[in-house]
């Protein structure tokens, strides 16, 4: 479990939606994470808690949680969405954290090295015709999903420079 302060929450929120999420689908949509396409490892519920510094109108931590589909063999739709707890381990009933959810699709477009492991580069749309970068990748191990860390800088083609440490659990 990572510690955050509570005024950081919210544009944490952001970058995991913004790093993990993807829009559309279909009727066509795995929940599986079995398979050999590039997006079929992330398919999935993941969840991680983080420790508030100090309590947060009563709330110790809060849970982000990404609930991941299939859309092809190089994309998938993350949704995401925000608890608070009441204890740190975020085992207590969860209060939804209104307006940090939502939906996107992200686009398998390569591999890059970043944080001394092979991790998928993907591109999602931001609003607009704005299309972002960023980095995603599961330790099978564990197993774990992790993203990239927007504030680690980015590389000549626009892709952070290294993975968050905090990592989400497949539940």
């Amino acid at each position: 479990m990572s510690v955050l302060n509570y005024q950081s929450r919210g544009l944490f929120a952001l970058c995991a939606v913004s790093v993990l999420a993807a829009c559309g689908g279909g009727s066509t949509a795995s929940t599986s994470g079995s398979g050999n396409d590039l997006s079929d490892k992330y398919v999935g519920t993941w969840k991680r808690c983080t420790a508030y510094n100090g309590a947060f109108n009563g709330f110790l931590a809060y849970s982000s949680k990404l609930v991941i589909t299939k859309v092809a063999a190089s994309s998938y739709s993350v949704t995401s969405s925000n608890a608070d707890h009441t204890d740190v381990a975020c085992t207590s009933a969860e209060t939804a954290i209104v307006g940090e959810s939502g939906t996107t699709v992200y686009t398998i477009v390569g591999t890059k090295t970043a944080s001394s492991v092979t991790v998928d580069t993907v591109t999602y749309p931001t609003g607009g015709s704005t299309t972002a970068k960023g980095l995603a990748y599961v330790n099978t191990a564990g197993p774990t999903l992790q993203v990239g860390d927007t504030g680690s800088g980015s590389d000549a083609s626009g892709f952070p420079n290294a993975l968050e440490a905090a990592r989400f659990a497949k539940q």
